[in-house]
C-alpha cells in the first residue's frame, strides 16, 4: 500500500501544471537578411490570479508590422525601458489575454535570426499577485521578463516527458526494492 501511495503521489507531482512568467515563442520565415519573426504570446501566469497579460514588448528593432486581434504598436513603436536597463523598441498593447490564452502574428522584420530575444509583459488582475518571478505592483500590475523561445528548441521538458521520468524513476526504485528483498 505504501509503495501506491509514493508512486501516486510522484505521479500527482509531475503532472501538475507549470506556471510561470508568461511564454513567448517565435517562427522564422524568409531568407538571409529579409527574416520575418512571428511571436507567440501565451499567459501562463496562475489563473488563480485573474491576471490578463496587455502590454508586452520585445528587444528588436522598431519595425513591427503585425497586430493581431485588437493588439496594435503603442506609442507608433517609440521604445520602452524597463527596471533591468534593457530596452524594447518593438511594443503592442490594446487587448487583454486571459490565462491559459495564447495569440500569435506579432511579427517584425529582421536582417538575421536573432537566438536571444528578450521579451516584457505587464499583467493586470483584480487580485494580489503573490509569487517572486515578478516586478512593478505586485498587487494589480506584475511586470516579467524572459527570453523568447524559437518554436521547436525549447529546452523546457514537456510535462510527459516529466511524466515519464517519474514513471521511469518509481520503476527503477521498484525494481531494485525488489532485488534486494530476496
Amino acid at each position: 500500500m505504501k509503495k501506491i501511495l509514493v508512486l501516486t503521489l510522484l505521479l500527482l507531482g509531475c503532472s501538475q501544471a507549470s506556471y510561470s512568467v508568461p511564454l513567448v515563442t517565435y517562427t522564422t520565415t524568409g531568407t538571409s537578411g529579409n527574416y520575418t519573426l512571428d511571436f507567440t504570446l501565451t499567459n501562463t501566469i496562475d489563473p488563480s490570479y485573474d491576471k490578463n497579460l496587455y502590454f508586452w514588448e520585445v528587444n528588436l528593432a522598431p519595425n513591427s508590422i503585425g497586430s493581431p486581434n485588437g493588439w496594435g504598436q503603442w506609442n507608433n513603436g517609440l521604445s520602452w525601458n524597463t527596471a533591468s536597463g534593457t530596452t524594447y523598441q518593438s511594443v503592442w498593447s490594446g487587448a487583454y489575454l486571459s490565462p491559459g490564452a495564447s495569440i500569435s502574428g506579432f511579427t517584425v522584420n529582421a536582417f538575421a535570426i536573432p537566438l536571444d530575444i528578450k521579451f516584457y509583459a505587464y499583467a493586470y488582475g483584480s487580485s494580489i499577485y503573490a509569487l517572486s518571478d515578478s516586478f512593478n505592483s505586485p498587487s494589480t500590475n506584475p511586470g516579467f521578463e524572459g527570453t523568447a523561445t524559437l518554436a521547436g528548441s525549447s529546452s523546457d521538458p514537456e510535462p510527459a516527458a516529466l511524466m515519464l521520468l517519474g514513471i521511469g524513476l518509481a520503476g527503477l526504485g521498484f525494481t531494485r526494492r525488489r532485488k534486494h528483498s530476496r
